[in-house]
């Protein structure tokens, strides 16, 4: 004899009835929605990381999928041994940015691998610039990756490390303070913003622009040089857009150029020089005189390249990056702002000869580029 059925279902047989034809009217698509929702998750998890970490010269050179033949050559510059790779975990090559008025970024302070930022975002183990005696001069440098010491076996070993150290060993007592405001992807504009809003309320005496190379890279970028993100800004665009998109808002539509060429030597030396002009009247304002020395890369260099050297020039655009360079070396020098002074460190490094490695790459080099860098800042300007 069966069971008599239940005149009523029971709350828990109703819900779970209702869950399960949800489940099989909506289940494909809530699956669709939460998997896609995943995986934009772990799309900006990625981004997030890949900007918000710091980076050896040997992460770097492993993400550019550098061959054990260019390794080598990489490690000659330093003058290590080929089975001593994993000395270049030590070296600083990039550290990760934060936001930052006006200039867009700067660096996130902390210790990073051989970088040490203070909280200027300046990488100087200085953490403050008070009041400097009758005796002492503050020299600030700027510029990207080759003035900020990518890929420097220590922060003693930068340019303005070295220039620092060089200066202050001439005059047997700690005369000069030279500081290292330079970041990697600042173009002349980054730096003149940073000269006009950090450097000229910190008692500067001299302001010196290791600078040129970045200006003509962004326009290879198809960027103009007036207006432009770096990628760093870039990321905190693509954070900003993914946030308001989440609160339900539109997606941002932010204002900046992708150009649909590169811009034209003239342009890109037009640019450059109304930055300098800008820095250097706000310098002259403050009683700092201002330098630019416009840095040597692998195109300009005068140096005897080795045969590593000859194929990194080699993959260059070397007719655009010598109209550049003739543009620049012709604008910057004709700028008339008292207390302003062009210096061309462009052809440099010509005494080295093919069989000594000398860059890491197309704009870096290692120890002894920063060396003959430095010395030529010394003997090409006036300092006693």
């Amino acid at each position: 004899m069966s069971s008599p059925l239940p005149t009523e279902p029971s709350p828990r047989v109703v819900w779970t009835a209702v869950l399960l034809l949800c489940l099989g009217a909506a289940g494909i698509p809530a699956f669709a929605f939460y998997k896609g929702r995943r995986v934009v998750e772990d799309r900006l998890t990625e981004h997030v990381a890949i900007h918000s970490e710091a980076r050896s010269l040997l992460t770097a050179l492993e993400m550019a999928h550098t061959s054990e033949e260019e390794m080598e050559g990489i490690l000659a510059v330093y003058g290590l041994p080929a089975d001593d790779v994993e000395e270049l975990r030590r070296y600083a090559y990039i550290t990760p940015p934060i936001p930052a008025p006006f200039v867009g970024h700067v660096p996130r302070p902390g210790t990073f691998h051989n970088a040490t930022i203070n909280r200027f975002g300046f990488r100087d183990e200085r953490p403050d610039y008070g009041a400097l005696e009758p005796w002492q001069k503050r020299v600030f440098v700027t510029g990207g990756s080759t003035a900020f010491g990518s890929g420097a076996p220590s922060q003693a070993e930068t340019i303005p490390g070295l220039l620092e150290s060089r200066l202050n060993a001439e005059r047997g007592r700690a005369m000069y303070e030279v500081v290292n405001t330079a970041y990697p992807a600042y173009a002349t504009m980054q730096e003149r913003l940073i000269v006009t809003q950090r450097i000229c309320f910190l008692q500067p005496s001299r302001i010196i622009m290791v600078s040129g190379t970045n200006d003509v890279h962004w326009s290879l970028e198809r960027r103009d040089t007036a207006w432009f993100w770096s990628n760093a800004d870039q990321h905190f665009v693509t954070l900003a857009d993914n946030a308001h998109r989440a609160g339900g808002f539109p997606k941002l539509r932010p204002h900046s150029i992708l150009l649909k060429e590169k811009m034209t030597p003239e342009d890109v030396a037009s640019n450059a020089a109304t930055n300098v002009v800008l820095a250097a009247t706000a310098a002259r304002r403050v009683g700092a005189e201002l330098v630019f020395a416009l840095q040597p890369n692998i195109v300009t260099t005068e140096k005897a390249l080795s045969p590593r050297e000859r194929d990194i020039r080699a993959r260059n655009d070397v007719d655009y990056w010598q109209a550049c360079y003739e543009a620049l070396r012709r604008e910057l020098s004709a700028i008339d702002v008292e207390g302003y002074r062009f210096l061309d460190l462009s052809r440099a490094f010509g005494e080295a000869g093919a069989d000594e490695e000398l860059f890491l790459d197309s704009y870096h080099f290692g120890r002894r580029g920063n060396e003959l860098l430095a010395e030529m800042l010394i003997e090409g300007l006036e300092w006693w």
